[in-house]
């Protein structure tokens, strides 16, 4: 009596594995995962710097007759002295002035501290930079700011 067994060959089996090795490989290298973690720490960073823009002015808003202008704000809130025009860490004290629970967190983890402020030489604007932005061509990079 002659039985014919059912299955894959061994070599069959080893072709189908070469296959889809060659597939994942081929799609690992078309997506790049770190090029997309990168650009979604550069969007998260410019969320953040967003978010303390809007806060500085809405508390410009809010409290007009305590603070006019982002200059009172840092020097009389946050820094607390009289040059507003030189970086400062933006820290969870000055977060609070502003009325956020405290200073956003850089998505690359680490880095104290995450972002950087100051006021325009007219003391009317905001600056506001991360160090530690990794693509320095964005404007929120080091040596950069998004003025708001």
């Amino acid at each position: 009596m002659n039985i014919k067994e059912k299955g894959f060959t061994l070599i069959e089996l080893l072709i189908v594995i070469g296959i889809i090795a060659i597939l994942a490989t081929a799609i690992i290298v078309a997506v790049n995962p770190g090029e997309i973690l990168k650009d979604a720490r550069e969007v998260s960073r410019e969320s953040h710097m967003l978010s303390i823009g809007n806060a500085f002015y809405n508390t410009i808003i809010d409290q007009s007759n305590e603070y006019s202008s982002v200059e009172n704000i840092l020097v009389d809130g946050c820094i607390g002295w009289a040059d507003p025009q030189i970086w400062d860490n933006f820290n969870d004290d000055c977060a609070q002035v502003i009325g956020l629970s405290g200073a956003p967190v850089d998505p690359a983890g680490g880095g104290d501290p995450a972002y950087r402020i100051r006021a325009t030489e007219d003391g009317s604007r905001l600056q506001i930079a991360s160090p530690s932005a990794e693509s320095k061509w964005h404007y929120w990079s080091t040596g950069e700011a998004k003025t708001f």
